[in-house]
């Protein structure tokens, strides 16, 4: 059974969710959760609902803004134990709707956002790419991307752009 928020995450994207705000005034829904006993829990949909939106408002403007860190962790030949490349893992600053890591990602996938998420993480990688380039070293990074993101021709298509855009870092 699918949690009541991310029922709700996935009404309230967008200028939905203010209305939801509105019209679902003094609602309340029984919907069932997962726990020890599968028991069944009345969820004030309101609350939920402006929780949610104070949540994806937080985590847009967390990485409208860049406020997150990436950290690099090296992939290393088996064969000379030296790396071959690193890979990207984004770190999220605690103003993204108090979320963990793991948390916001998975929420920004409930919510549409991963394609924000993506999109700011490929720009840092090829920002860091290009500011490492001039201390005469060539790295090779590699970005996660959400299986959402690929799917999205949207994203793909400003991919391909930020990608065109840096010529010398393609293959890196």
């Amino acid at each position: 059974l699918m949690h009541p928020r991310n029922l709700l995450l996935a009404l309230a994207a967008g200028a939905i969710a203010e209305a939801l705000l509105h019209e679902l005034a003094g609602v309340r829904i029984v919907a069932w959760v997962e726990s020890v006993g599968d028991i069944a829990a009345q969820v004030d949909e309101r609350e939920v609902t402006r929780e949610t939106v104070d949540r994806m408002r937080a985590l847009s403007a967390t990485l409208a803004a860049e406020r997150f860190t990436l950290v690099y962790q090296p992939i290393c030949e088996l064969a000379t134990l030296r790396p071959h490349h690193f890979e990207a893992l984004i770190r999220l600053d605690a103003a993204a709707g108090g979320l963990s890591t793991f948390e916001a990602i998975t929420f920004a996938e409930d919510v549409g956002l991963i394609l924000d998420l993506d999109l700011a993480v490929c720009r840092r990688v090829l920002a860091e790419i290009k500011a490492r380039n001039g201390t005469g070293h060539r790295y090779v990074i590699a970005a996660n991307l959400s299986a959402q993101s690929l799917a999205n021709p949207r994203f793909v298509a400003e991919l391909m752009r930020l990608v065109a855009s840096a010529p010398e870092q393609r293959k890196q």
